[in-house]
C-alpha cells in the first residue's frame, strides 16, 4: 500500500494506561498557519486540516511523525499533492515512563476514531466491509475499500490483551508500520490502531508512527489518542503451583499459590461438590483477592475444590489443571480401606491423617509394584513402620478403634494417572476425575483387555462390591469407580492404567 493517500485530520490528546486518562500535551504546527494545541486527560481538543476539493473522492489519506519529550518541538507539514500529513507530536511522559526515548517503542499504540471520545477499553476485531457500509458508505467491493485493504491479520497488544485484527502494512524503508481496525464496541465506531516502531517511513525518514485512514466525500475529522500498552502480557504458560494445607485446629485450611509475574489482582474460585464427578466450577463462589493467599474454614462433611484466576487488566489466566482439593473421607469402627487423592504439602502418614490420630491403630499400605504390603503399628505408645508418607497412587487398609470418624485431607488435586500393574492382583485407587463419565467401564477402560474382576471395598458395611467378566459377560452389584476407595483388581497380563 503506497502511502499516497488523503485524510481530513483531528487530534484528541488523551494517553490510556488501562481505563485511566492521563495528562499529555500535543503540539501541532501547520505549516501555513501556526498552532498549538494543548489538552488535559478527558478534555477534547481537535483540528481539522481541510483538503483541497479536488482531492475529496479520493479514499485514503496517510498520517506520520514523530513523538517527542521535548517541549515545542513543532514541526508539522502538510502535502495535498501526495495526500500526506507528517507530524510531530509532544507527549508529558515524566510520570509514565522511565525513557520515553526508548520506552515509546513496547508501550504505546496510536489510536485513530472519528468519535471524539473513543473507548480504547472495549475495543474488539472487526470485518472490515462493517466500516464501508456502515460508517463510510464504501463499496466493500471495490478494491480501494476497507475490505480490499486490511486483508490479512496482525496482533495488537491493547489494554494487556492480545487482539489480532484485519490489517494492512503500509511501505516503509526500514521496519514494519501495521494498521489494524477495530470496532469501539461503547459508541459502535471503527477504530484504527498502529504500533510505535523505530524505523523510517515510506519516504526513507525515521518515523515513529505511520497510518492510513479512510475518508469520503465528506468532511471527517479523526481524533487521536495515545494510550500506554501493559508492559507484558500474563504469561498463562508459565509454571504455577496451588497449595492448601491443614492448620492444627483440624478444620482451617490455609492456600497457597504462585505470585504470577505482573498479576494485580486473583480471583479463587471455591467448589463443594460430589467427588464422583469432575470439579465444575462455573457453580463456584468467586473470591476476589490482591494477594496469592486465602484462608478457608472446612465444614468436615463435604468435597472442595479451589481454582485460581490471575487477572492485569482485561487479561486473565485460569490454571484449571492446578486445582487443590479437601476430602473428607468417613472411616467407620473397624477395617476401612481407603485412598488420598491428593498431594499432601506434608505427606507424613501422622499430618495427613492428623482428624483422626486418636482412631487409627494399625496402617497398611500395598504396593502393586511388588503386590506385598507395607507396615505401620502403634502398639503401647511406640510405633513400628517400614514406610512413612502417603501415597496417592495407593491404597491403605486402616484399623480404627472406640470410634466412627472423618479424615479430612487437604492438598493440591491431580486428574491424570499412568500406573503400570502386574498380572494377579493389584489395588488401583483414583484421582480426582477428570470427566463426568466415571462408570467403571470408563475408568478401567484402559486394562478392560486383561480385566477378570474387581472388588469395592465400602467401609460403611465393612464388606465388598463385585464385578465379574465371564465370557463377555458382566456380572456386577457396583457401577461407578469413586476417589478415596479401594478396588482390588486381577488382570490376567500385564497391563498400564491410564487416566488422562
Amino acid at each position: 500500500m503506497v502511502l499516497s493517500q488523503k485524510i481530513l485530520l483531528g487530534l484528541i490528546a488523551v494517553v490510556s494506561v488501562t481505563c485511566v486518562y492521563l495528562l499529555i500535551e500535543i503540539v501541532f504546527t501547520p505549516t501555513l498557519t501556526a498552532h498549538v494545541i494543548t489538552a488535559y486527560g478527558g478534555e477534547i481538543t481537535q483540528m481539522n486540516v481541510h483538503l483541497d476539493t479536488v482531492y475529496q473522492n479520493d479514499w485514503w489519506f496517510a498520517v506520520y511523525g514523530n513523538i517527542t519529550n521535548t517541549t515545542n518541538s513543532t514541526n508539522m507539514t502538510t502535502n495535498s499533492a501526495s495526500n500526506v500529513v507528517g507530524a510531530t507530536l509532544y507527549v508529558n511522559w515524566t510520570a509514565f515512563f522511565d525513557n520515553l526515548t526508548e520506552d515509546r517503542y513496547t508501550n504505546l499504540n496510536l489510536f485513530a476514531s472519528t468519535h471524539e471520545n473513543p473507548d480504547l477499553t472495549n475495543l474488539w476485531p472487526v470485518h472490515p466491509a462493517w466500516a464501508d457500509v456502515l460508517v463510510y458508505g464504501f463499496n466493500w467491493q471495490d478494491g480501494r475499500s476497507n475490505m480490499g485493504t486490511f486483508t490479512t491479520f496482525h496482533d495488537f497488544t491493547i489494554n494487556s490483551q492480545l487482539r489480532s485484527l484485519y490489517s494492512t502494512r503500509t511501505n516503509s524503508v526500514e521496519g514494519e508500520y501495521w494498521v489494524g481496525i477495530a470496532r469501539d464496541a461503547t459508541n459502535n465506531k471503527p477504530v484504527f490502531v498502529t504500533e510505535i516502531v523505530n524505523g523510517s517511513g515510506f519516504d526513507g525518514s525515521h518515523a515513529d508512527f505511520q497510518l492510513i485512514l479512510p475518508v469520503n466525500s465528506t468532511n471527517i475529522t479523526y481524533y487521536f489518542s495515545f494510550a500506554k500498552k501493559i508492559d507484558a502480557l500474563l504469561n498463562c504458560t508459565e509454571d504455577f503451583e496451588l497449595n492448601a494445607s491443614l492448620l492444627d485446629d483440624n478444620q482451617t485450611v490455609q492456600l497457597n499459590w504462585t505470585n504470577v509475574t505482573g498479576a494485580t489482582s486473583y480471583t479463587l474460585s471455591v467448589l463443594t461438590g460430589n467427588v464422583t464427578t469432575a470439579p465444575d466450577f462455573r457453580n463456584a463462589t468467586n473470591n476476589s483477592l490482591a494477594n496469592p493467599w486465602f484462608t478457608y474454614v472446612d465444614t468436615g462433611t463435604e468435597t472442595t475444590f479451589f481454582q485460581v484466576t490471575a487477572h492485569k487488566g482485561i487479561q486473565s489466566c485460569t490454571y484449571n489443571n492446578t486445582l487443590a482439593g479437601i476430602y473428607n473421607i468417613n472411616t467407620y469402627e473397624g477395617l476401612n480401606l481407603v485412598s488420598v487423592p491428593v498431594i499432601p504439602v506434608d505427606p507424613t502418614i501422622e499430618e495427613v491423617f492428623k482428624t483422626i490420630d486418636e482412631l487409627y491403630v494399625t496402617i497398611n499400605e500395598y504396593d502393586n509394584s511388588i503386590q506385598d504390603y507395607h507396615f505401620y503399628i502403634r502398639v503401647g505408645g511406640f510405633v513400628f513402620q517400614d514406610f512413612y508418607t502417603i501415597n496417592k497412587d495407593f491404597g491403605y487398609w486402616m484399623l480404627t478403634e472406640n470410634a466412627d470418624g472423618v479424615a479430612t485431607v487437604v492438598g493440591a488435586v491431580t486428574q491424570q494417572k499412568n500406573e503400570a500393574l502386574l498380572p494377579g492382583v493389584s489395588l488401583v485407587v483414583f484421582p480426582t476425575p477428570p470427566d463426568e463419565n466415571h462408570t467403571v467401564e470408563n475408568r478401567f477402560s484402559s486394562v478392560f483387555p486383561n480385566l477378570s474382576t474387581i472388588n469395592e471395598y465400602e467401609n460403611s458395611i465393612h464388606d465388598y462390591h463385585f464385578y465379574i467378566l465371564v465370557s463377555g459377560f458382566v456380572f456386577q452389584d457396583f457401577y461407578n469407580a469413586i476417589p478415596t476407595r479401594g478396588y482390588w483388581t486381577v488382570l490376567t497380563g500385564a497391563d498400564t492404567m491410564v487416566i488422562s
